[in-house]
C-alpha cells in the first residue's frame, strides 16, 4: 500500500508541472463536472491478444464514490460499452473497496484517485478497438448525487502507453481482488461460513501482522448490507427473506491483498 501511495502522490503531481499532458493517442479528453474528473487511459497489451484500458477517476477533496455494492445508502457504478467498434468483450476489474463514512452509515467505496483496469478482447485482433462507453456512478460530498460520463479512445495493438498512466493501471490492477476457494490455505482466506434463513456467517483468516483487515459482499442484480464485525475474523451479512442471492462474493482485504471468494447460496439453509 505504501508503494502504491507514493505512486499516486507522484501522479497527482506530474499532472499539474507544465508540459506534462500524455500522449493524445493513449488517454481521451478529461469529462470534468463538480467533484471529479474522468478519462480513458491506454494499458499494456497482455501478451495473449487482449489489450489494457483504465477508467481513470480523480475526486475532489471530500469526494466519495463507490464500490459495486456500495451498502445501505450508495449508488453503485454501471459502465455499459455500446457503440464501441471490432469489440468481443470488455471486462471492468474493479479495485477492492474501503469503509468509508457515509452520513450515519458506512459504505464501501473509494476516495482520491481510482482506476478501474479493463481488459478489452477485439473481434480482430490485427485492428484497432474504438472503445466507447457510459458509466454512471454516484458520487458524495455532504450530499449523494448521481454522475455520468461519456469516454472514448482507440486502443492500437502494438501502440506504446504512456509511462505513467500505464504504472498506475497496474498499480490498481495489483488491488483487484484475485479468485480463491473457500477454506484455501494462506495468510488470508475465507475459512468457513455458516448459513441461516436471515444471515450468512462467514468466517475469515487475515495475516497476523495485517494493519488493514476487512471483509465486503456482493451480488448481481441484489444489494446486500455491508458485513458486520462480530469480533476478530468473525463477520455477519443480513439476508432479507425472499429476495437471497443464489450466489454471492464475499471479497476479503488484508492491506495491500485481497481475495475474491464464490459462495453459492441456493441450498437449503440451516434450521435453527
Amino acid at each position: 500500500m505504501n508503494a502504491l501511495r507514493l505512486l499516486l502522490t507522484a501522479v497527482a503531481a506530474a499532472m499539474f508541472l507544465p508540459g506534462a499532458g500524455f500522449a493524445a493517442d493513449t488517454v481521451s479528453p478529461w469529462v470534468e463536472e463538480t467533484g471529479f474528473r474522468m478519462r480513458l487511459s491506454a494499458g499494456p497489451a497482455a501478451g495473449d491478444g487482449t489489450l489494457g484500458a483504465g477508467i481513470e477517476l480523480h475526486l475532489g477533496e471530500g469526494w466519495k464514490t463507490y464500490w459495486l455494492n456500495p451498502g445501505p445508502n450508495g449508488i453503485p457504478p454501471r459502465i455499459d460499452f455500446t457503440g464501441s467498434e471490432n469489440l468481443a468483450k470488455a471486462e471492468a476489474l474493479w479495485p477492492a473497496p474501503a469503509r468509508i463514512a457515509d452520513g450515519d452509515a458506512e459504505a464501501a467505496g473509494y476516495t482520491g484517485i481510482l482506476v478501474v483496469p479493463v481488459t478489452v478482447t477485439p473481434k480482430d485482433p490485427a485492428k484497432p478497438v474504438a472503445l466507447k462507453l457510459h458509466i454512471d456512478f454516484g458520487m458524495c460530498e455532504k450530499i449523494c448525487v448521481p454522475a455520468s460520463a461519456d469516454l472514448k479512445l482507440e486502443l492500437v495493438p502494438g501502440a506504446k502507453p504512456q509511462a505513467m498512466a500505464a504504472a498506475l493501471i497496474e498499480g490498481f490492477k495489483s488491488r483487484v481482488p484475485k479468485p480463491a476457494k473457500l477454506g484455501r490455505e494462506g495468510e488470508l482466506a475465507v475459512t468457513a461460513i455458516a448459513r441461516t434463513s436471515e444471515s450468512l456467517g462467514v468466517s475469515v483468516r487475515f495475516p497476523e501482522k495485517a494493519k488493514t483487515r476487512d471483509l465486503f459482499a456482493r451480488a448481481e442484480g441484489v444489494a446486500l448490507p455491508l458485513p458486520k464485525l462480530n469480533s476478530p475474523g468473525s463477520y455477519s451479512i443480513r439476508l432479507k427473506p425472499g429476495s437471497t442471492p443464489a450466489k454471492i462474493e464475499l471479497v476479503a482485504v488484508a492491506d495491500g491483498e485481497a481475495i475474491a471468494v464464490p459462495i453459492a447460496l441456493d441450498l437449503p439453509a440451516a434450521k435453527p
